[in-house]
């Protein structure tokens, strides 16, 4: 009876110690591991790249981060290296304060075969340099809070570009509907009568005054012309450039103007060809005829 109890008992003894290295191999699940910045000065608004380097102990080994609150810091991102030896951790922070600050303690959770544990990457000193030389009587002004500024002004600017343009484009719009309703306006106006302007041009070659200074030739010209731009006028063809035979012709061909008048046109452009082109001087008389002819044509065939 005391052998068997003796047996059990060293049979619980050696269970125990057996079990105990277990635990304490679970317990010494250590994984070796590096810090680095890879900056070698940090100035205020600079990206800090912070690298933990993990040596493995097999090469299935995984690791994942639990990410804390970098505060004062900000993160831009976290990426992963992973390989047979070794996994990396590379952090990207930034920060726009000046002087010494920590980054704070970072826990990574460990995966090795069935074991797990939990690496805890202490601290890390760091010192935060200014772009200033002397910044002894230099109030440093938060750069995050001034690129904001900047921003915001260029976004003004953006805006107010806009506005003008677009107020450009409504008043060229405005001015070319203007100029636009001008053309209709003038396209749409009815031709004034061919008479109207007739009248109006002797009036006006009266008023010249041609004959009391002796210039018996000019004025000739000038009636002949008023006569002939009239007949085209009336009848729509082009007449300044036709002889008086030419015109005649033309007038002739016309179905709208009666044969019976030919013969006073026909006068009429006689009387003006001949002072026109020869050294004759009119009587008063013959002024005043070879007028009122001009005036009788106008008005019989308006």
């Amino acid at each position: 009876m005391i052998r068997v109890f003796l047996l059990s008992l060293f049979i619980l003894l050696l269970s125990n110690l057996i079990f105990a290295d277990d635990s304490e191999k679970s317990d010494k699940l250590d994984f070796s591991f590096k810090t680095d910045i890879a900056n070698s000065e940090v100035f205020i608004g600079d990206t800090i790249n912070y690298d933990i380097l993990i040596d493995k102990k097999d090469k299935n080994d995984s690791f994942f981060i639990k990410k804390p609150n970098f505060s004062p810091f900000e993160l831009i991102d976290i990426s992963e290296t992973n390989s047979d030896k070794n996994f990396k951790f590379s952090i990207k922070l930034r920060i726009y304060k000046t002087g010494d600050f920590e980054i704070p303690s970072i826990d990574i959770l460990a995966y090795h075969k069935d074991n797990n544990t939990n690496i805890n990457i202490p601290k890390k000193e760091i010192t935060i340099k200014s772009l200033l030389t002397d910044t002894q009587n230099v109030d440093i002004v938060d750069i995050k809070s001034n690129t904001s500024i900047k921003e915001k002004t260029y976004i003004l600017f953006w805006i107010l570009g806009v506005i003008l343009l677009l107020i450009i484009i409504f008043i060229i719009v405005k001015i070319y509907n203007y100029k636009k309703t001008l053309v209709k306006e003038a396209i749409e106006l009815p031709p004034r009568a061919a008479n109207e302007i007739a009248y109006e041009k002797l009036s006006l070659l009266i008023s010249k005054k041609l004959i009391q200074k002796g210039e018996y030739k000019k004025y000739y010209f000038e009636l002949s012309e008023i006569i002939r731009e009239y007949l085209g006028n009336r009848y729509k063809f082009d007449s300044i450039e036709l002889t008086s035979d030419e015109l005649l012709v033309k007038l002739k061909q016309t179905l709208e103007l009666s044969r019976s008048f030919i013969p006073i046109i026909e006068n009429f452009l006689e009387d003006t060809d001949l002072v026109k082109f020869s050294k004759v001087i009119p009587e008063t008389s013959e002024v005043d005829s070879v007028t009122q002819g001009g005036f009788k044509i106008i008005e019989e065939l308006k």
